[in-house]
């Protein structure tokens, strides 16, 4: 290879890099708040005393890296799941084509995720380490949770027995 090629190779893979360095920067960066979000509107369905309680359990399962385990423990990420994908593509902002009602709920979501990310709600249901929906059942043993919040969740949230 001569030199004037070996310079224009050299020249293209710079505009290459600087290309998908820019590429990489312009996609916004995911959040705490905005995946907490995402889980309480998969796992949740929008409700604040679920939303509270998935967080902290959460927190308290994986110490090492909440918020990965939390994604790893919902079903936001999951291929075979339709309605788990579109909520994972939601925006931290208004959904472009949605309703009044569905970017309110949305809004909702999105502060009452802030808020747990930033310490400002308390655990409603310190004891709890799993929630279930409807088609989940106890493993083990788990037995459901006698706590504030039990009762006016959509799931059911678990402790360990003795």
């Amino acid at each position: 290879m001569d030199e004037g090629m070996g310079l224009m190779l050299a020249v293209a893979l710079a505009v290459i890099i600087v290309w998908l360095a820019s590429v990489v920067e312009s996609q916004p960066a995911v959040s705490d708040a905005h995946h907490l979000a995402r889980v309480c509107k998969l796992e949740a369905e929008g409700s604040a005393a679920d939303c509270d309680a998935i967080y902290w359990i959460g927190r308290k399962r994986f110490r090492g890296s909440w918020l990965d385990g939390l994604l790893l423990y919902s079903r936001l990420y999951s291929r075979d799941n339709d309605r788990a994908q579109r909520i994972a593509r939601l925006p931290w902002g208004p959904i472009p084509g949605a309703s009044k009602r569905e970017n309110r709920q949305w809004a909702r979501i999105r502060a009452r995720a802030a808020a747990l990310v930033a310490g400002k709600r308390p655990d409603p249901c310190p004891r709890a380490v799993h929630w279930g929906g409807t088609v989940d059942s106890p493993r083990g043993r788990q037995i459901p949770a006698t706590c504030a919040a039990q009762g006016r969740t959509k799931n059911t949230l678990y402790v360990v027995g003795d």
